[in-house]
């Protein structure tokens, strides 16, 4: 097993067009930076490298966070050190998962967030610059930690307010912002679990390197404007 390692999750509730071209993508960059994929789906997905079928859990945070344990414990049987969050409806770009700085020794609180990227709808791209779960790594065992954590506040009531490790009031992570070199695309469709679905502002960019035109993006996806 890599050093490293792709935990990626899906609930099977996009659109199969965005899910195919999303996880090509992901696939292309994965082998780029040698990272092998675990998958974890409710229900059979032939993709990653390892595969984990949890089963009908719905949308929820509770499945999303139940998800990301399995994954990141099977990372850490694995032996992977560390391990980033990868989101079915998500583009990442050549290069994203080289990134892996070495933590000072002992730092068991320290999460990593790859904050330039784009978002992504049937009007146009706009830059997003904030820490999100997919855009999220670390050390494999303290985000295995940290989504453990996730789980049993949802279990015991308390109100999530941010998902994203360190980002919570009362987290015991700290957020570490890191600079990706080429930005990853948020497409936002009618299923997404958490985050805006328009620009905060209302601009939006016709084109974005190195994406190319937003007309050509949704072509790809095999859509005419309708996420």
């Amino acid at each position: 097993m890599s050093e490293k390692a792709i935990i990626y999750s899906t609930a099977g509730n996009i659109d199969p067009r965005v899910a195919d071209v999303c996880r090509r993508r992901l696939r292309a960059a994965a082998e780029y930076s040698g990272v092998p994929i675990i998958c974890v789906s409710q229900g059979p997905v032939h993709f990653g490298d390892e595969r984990i079928d949890v089963g009908p859990l719905g949308l929820s945070l509770k499945s999303m966070f139940a998800q990301q344990v399995a994954g990141l414990g099977r990372a850490v049987e694995l032996g992977a050190a560390w391990s980033f969050i990868a989101e079915h409806d998500v583009l990442y770009p050549d290069g994203f998962f080289d990134y892996g700085p070495d933590w000072p020794a002992g730092r068991d609180d320290l999460v990593f967030y790859q904050r330039h990227g784009y978002g992504c709808n049937s009007r146009g791209f706009w830059a997003w610059d904030e820490p999100l779960c997919s855009n999220l790594a670390g050390p494999t065992a303290t985000l295995w930690a940290a989504y453990k954590y996730r789980l049993e506040q949802v279990r015991a009531g308390t109100p999530i307010v941010w998902s994203e490790p360190g980002r919570q009031e009362g987290d015991p992570w700290k957020m570490i912002p890191a600079w990706n070199k080429q930005p990853w695309v948020d497409i936002r469709h009618g299923g997404n679990l958490t985050g805006g679905r328009e620009s905060p502002t209302g601009h939006y960019l016709d084109t974005i390197e190195p994406w190319g035109s937003h007309a050509e993006l949704i072509k790809s996806l095999g859509l005419k404007g309708d996420l």
